[in-house]
């Protein structure tokens, strides 16, 4: 403190002439091909080809474009190379140019009486450059981030409708024998587990 106050030059000298853990510290890798997780340390590693192409497979084939008028097929055509050179100036910079971060919202109407705001339902597109970038971190944070056991919305092994409406099913046939789609008998008033048709298992 005393150094600060009397003379910067040298206290600046001091802190960058001492020695410091961070110097006999292991490099991080600066790669990540996929094989394994990432944890909370190494989020930031450059963005590999490998990712970007297993995020391309899971982009829908027919979705709307947003704003930006490029659509998925568009992006599929842009180069691998360039592709990871503007996801990488994103991910290290730590900024989404705020054009690609352009939605447009569209209002659908619930029905044929749609008069008021909440007759709508609301969907909202944005550019599809975002959506890949956001499949991509979304893969590295999956192992690292634990979701509430409730949350059922944008799972991919969860069929949040299902299990609604199994949910919704059970409360109503409380204590009568039911038969499903599939001709499996399902007793509930036994409480015993079943199998959705999905292949979840429920347990009444």
């Amino acid at each position: 403190m005393k150094l600060y106050n009397t003379n910067r030059k040298r206290l600046a000298e001091a802190i960058f002439a001492s020695s410091s853990p961070a110097d006999d510290a292991e490099v991080a890798r600066k790669t990540h091909d996929g094989s394994e997780s990432l944890h909370s340390g190494t989020m930031m590693v450059t963005i590999t080809i490998n990712e970007i192409m297993a995020a391309l497979k899971q982009l829908p084939k027919k979705s709307s474009p947003g704003p930006d008028s490029v659509s998925v097929e568009a992006l599929r055509s842009i180069p691998l190379k360039v592709l990871t050179v503007l996801l990488n100036l994103w991910l290290l910079h730590s900024v989404v140019p705020s054009s690609f971060k352009e939605c447009i919202t569209i209002l659908i109407p619930k029905g044929p009486q749609a008069n008021k705001p909440e007759d709508h339902r609301p969907i909202t597109i944005g550019s599809v450059f975002c959506g890949l970038f956001s499949k991509i971190i979304n893969h590295r944070l999956r192992p690292c981030v634990r979701l509430n056991d409730r949350q059922k919305g944008f799972m991919p092994t969860v069929d949040g409708c299902g299990e609604n409406g199994l949910q919704s099913f059970g409360r109503q046939s409380f204590g009568r024998q039911v038969v499903w789609p599939t001709g499996r008998l399902a007793d509930r008033s036994y409480g015993r587990q079943i199998v959705w048709p999905t292949g979840r298992l429920a347990d009444w």
